[in-house]
């Protein structure tokens, strides 16, 4: 055969599989299938058919013909969920001539063909919560979205949350306010505009890193009736207990190795006071990888496996009101999941496929693809 043909042929099978793949029903058999909502099921199957889950169990019932791939030592998982990312808008995720942006929507800056997609998806990523930077106190509308290899654009909440910021980016670059009360005060002067009402109570997403930021987050419910989804890092630690009672969660930024064990607890201790929280990427602008790692270091801390698993799929999404769609494997929810050698949150694990919207949009190794008998 001409060897140009046979270049062809490779370069060209991942986009056909993927194609007749996203036609037909198919399976997924691995060693154990986790992110249920139930117990985990070991040796078991999804059944996919037009972008959704059909059916999750040890033994799956399947047209003739129905094509398998099977993965006898893995584990399923859904797709991941990240709480906080850049990818395709990074470049357009801080507006510097003003700290008030409330019509701005992130949406409408989304690049569908930006590579840090695509890396992101074969890090395992199906859905982002997309979100401009830390450096305006009122920065604009987050959106929950999906983006297929494709390019091909699902909008699961075109308008999620204002982003607010109280962060030191949002107030040292020489313009009002100057300092974290400052931003408080600038929140209370822009609450009754009309672009603001429909997200002031319960659906601003407000960033704080320091413990004095995250203090000061912490008392905006009683001071103007503000209950946000909370942006932090690991120094919220000391205020934990108080966050509960006075936030909607948390979406926590990377969790890395390098911190000490102490602020490595965080999530664990999160978890032990009933806080559901999520863990935020930054893809786009950090490596997507991080979503993950986050998982590992906090299982490593002292976080249980089940969490460390809920912190990347059912918690961020139920947090940003699309757990409907994703999070879990369940019937009729989208056909989104990740198959990795080991638990997510475990070191060795590494990705063998992702499939989104009942299409396989990575596979780096080979797999074994049969027809149910």
């Amino acid at each position: 055969m001409n060897p140009r043909i046979v270049i062809a042929l490779v370069i060209a099978f991942p986009f056909v599989l993927e194609a007749t793949w996203a036609q037909d029903d198919l399976v997924i058999r691995a060693g154990r299938v986790d992110g249920l909502e139930g117990a985990a099921i070991v040796d078991g199957e999804v059944l996919m058919r037009g972008g959704k889950i059909v059916a999750v169990g040890k033994r799956v019932e399947t047209p003739e013909g129905t094509r398998r791939l099977v993965f006898p030592d893995a584990v399923i998982v859904p797709g991941f969920v990240d709480g906080g990312a850049h990818v395709g808008v990074a470049q357009y995720r801080d507006e510097s001539t003003s700290n008030v942006n409330p019509s701005l929507r992130i949406a409408d800056a989304l690049d569908t063909a930006d590579e840090t997609i695509a890396k992101a998806r074969r890090a395992g990523i199906t859905t982002f919560h997309l979100m401009p930077g830390d450096a305006e106190v009122i920065g604009g509308r987050t959106a929950v979205v999906k983006v297929a290899s494709d390019e091909r654009v699902t909008w699961l909440r075109r308008e999620a949350y204002l982003k607010c910021s109280l962060a030191p980016g949002a107030w040292r670059r020489g313009r009002a306010p100057t300092h974290v009360m400052g931003g408080v005060e600038l929140l209370e002067q822009w609450k009754d505009d009309a672009a603001l009402r429909p997200f002031w109570a319960d659906r601003c997403f407000v960033a704080a890193f320091t413990s004095r930021e995250v203090d000061v987050v912490s008392r905006l419910q009683k001071r103007c009736g503000l209950k946000p989804l909370l942006l932090a890092n690991s120094s919220m630690l000391p205020h934990v207990g108080r966050v509960r009672a006075t936030t909607r969660g948390v979406i926590l930024d990377p969790l890395l190795p390098s911190l000490s064990d102490r602020w490595r607890r965080t999530p664990a201790a999160l978890a032990k006071a009933g806080v559901k929280f999520g863990f935020a990427s930054r893809a786009g602008a950090r490596p997507a990888a991080g979503l993950r790692l986050s998982s590992v270091v906090a299982r490593m801390a002292g976080l249980s496996a089940d969490d460390a698993l809920s912190a990347i799929t059912l918690w961020p999404a139920q947090l940003l009101g699309v757990d409907d769609r994703v999070g879990s494997l369940a019937r009729g929810k989208d056909a989104d999941l990740v198959v990795l050698t080991h638990h997510p949150s475990d070191p060795r694990a590494r990705v063998r496929c992702v499939v989104q919207g009942g299409r396989v949009v990575h596979h780096p190794k080979s797999v074994t693809l049969d027809s149910a008998k």
